[in-house]
């Protein structure tokens, strides 16, 4: 009986996992994901113009889901959304703040310096380091789309991210 038990408990982990893992966000995402649905922006593809859209879209996105001032400072507070497409990779580049980034989907690869490479998953968080090299960011599933947040302050019309 209680393997039994072990084993529903083992397969709702599984549920709960990357392919879950909108269960766990916040309801801001939640929503922006239903109204997609909604708008059939998901469903309105026919095959015929599937692979024509798939070739069309951009190894890298960033999207900026939310802009706030910080009052009494010239600083204003982001969440951006990235998506990386399979095998995806940034160039070399730095950040002039920190920031913090909570993986979504997928599995993202990286490295400031000399560092050795990190393998980070979905549900997992890592800080970007400000002004040192950003030597590896990237994607390192061929197959999977990698999806994640991130957080961070900013002065107002400052890039995230500058590429020598």
């Amino acid at each position: 009986m209680r393997a039994g038990r072990r084993e529903r408990r083992h397969s709702r982990r599984g549920v709960v996992g990357v392919e879950g893992s909108a269960q766990r966000l916040p309801t801001g995402l939640k929503w922006l994901a239903a109204w997609m649905l909604a708008a059939g922006v998901f469903g309105s593809i026919s095959p015929r113009t599937a692979d024509a859209a798939e070739a069309a879209v951009p190894p890298i996105t960033r999207t900026v889901l939310e802009r706030r001032a910080i009052p009494g400072t010239d600083q204003e507070m982001q969440m951006i959304l990235v998506v990386f497409q399979p095998g995806a990779a940034s160039p070399l580049h730095h950040h002039p703040e920190p920031g913090l980034n909570y993986i979504l989907e997928g599995t993202a690869e990286s490295a400031y310096g000399k560092e050795t490479p990190k393998r980070y998953h979905a549900g997992d968080t890592l800080q970007d380091i400000a002004g040192l090299p950003h030597t590896i960011f990237r994607n390192p599933d061929p197959h999977k789309v990698l999806r994640f947040l991130i957080f961070a302050n900013l002065h107002a019309g400052e890039p995230y991210l500058i590429v020598p």
